[in-house]
């Protein structure tokens, strides 16, 4: 997936900033950029893109992001319909990655700091039970003054780096996810087109050729573009979405699993059941069973 390039300027942002970002859905495009950044969501829900990994989100997510790594935050399609009320907020902290070099290298003290720095080149998530802690260490930095400002940072990053529990999200760390040049602008609109129309249709009946006409391209070629720039193959990207809608959907006794299996757009129970089980581990029924204890 080839990413836009977003530019931070220096002249209007320091090499540490705090913002938040409050809309109806998260209209930032698939991008990348040379800062650090730590996102934590307050309202909304969807799909997070960071690097090859591909995640539901909702309130309480918290992740950061490493040095020209892609991202993107998808919300679902209920937040893009007209008569929508939903809200999407999040609380991002970015800050240079120049900001302690060289002494990450040269002191033994930031040992553990330029190891999380490392680490957070394939996009790290954080569990949901240290939002409260990071919320607060994120206000501390913000209320600070000076070389207070960057210590609060430090303080922040080596908890993160102890005792935060972190997972590692993406695979690949490879910059050519982000800095591949032939034609990248065009092809980063046309791959969010397919992302976004898959986010928005993937509980109908649809088809590789649907999404290929959506972008102007034939079947053939629009499979190795696809593959090429998400690392999955067409139907294994749909399924994902699709099990991870059923996944909610199962927290529901209100549903059936056959009402599950045809609301996240399957058309067959027995191939949802082999391909639920094969992403989740467990059959739907265990599943709802095990949520449920």
């Amino acid at each position: 997936m080839k990413a836009i390039l977003e530019q931070i300027s220096p002249s209007e942002s320091p090499v540490l900033r705090i913002m938040k970002h409050s809309h109806n859905y998260f209209d930032i495009p698939w991008h990348y950029h040379p800062e650090y950044e730590i996102t934590l969501i307050l309202e909304g829900y969807g799909k997070r893109f960071v690097g090859d990994s591909i995640e539901a989100f909702s309130p309480g997510d918290i992740v950061m992001i490493g040095s020209n790594l892609p991202h993107v935050w998808l919300n679902d399609r209920v937040f893009y319909e007209e008569e929508s009320n939903l809200q999407s907020s999040a609380l991002v902290l970015q800050f240079s990655r120049d900001l302690f070099s060289p002494a990450l290298e040269a002191l033994p003290e930031f040992r553990r700091i330029s190891r999380l720095l490392k680490k957070s080149g394939y996009g790290l998530s954080i569990p949901s039970e240290h939002f409260d802690v990071t919320v607060k260490k994120i206000a501390s930095i913000e209320a600070a003054d000076g070389i207070s400002r960057f210590s609060e940072l430090l303080e922040m990053l080596e908890w993160m780096e102890v005792s935060a529990d972190y997972r590692q999200l993406s695979v690949s760390s490879d910059p050519a996810l982000a800095n591949e040049h032939e034609s990248a602008t065009a092809s980063n609109d046309r791959l969010q087109s397919a992302i976004q129309f898959l986010v928005n249709s993937y509980h109908n009946d649809i088809s590789v050729h649907d999404v290929a006409r959506h972008v102007h391209m034939n079947t053939s070629a629009f499979c190795r573009f696809f593959k090429t720039h998400t690392r999955r193959t067409f139907t294994q990207y749909l399924n994902e979405l699709r099990i991870n809608y059923a996944c909610k959907l199962l927290l529901d006794d209100g549903f059936s699993i056959s009402q599950v299996c045809y609301e996240s757009g399957f058309q067959n129970q027995s191939y949802f059941n082999r391909q639920f089980k094969r992403t989740m581990g467990v059959s739907p029924k265990v599943y709802r069973k095990d949520i449920n204890r």
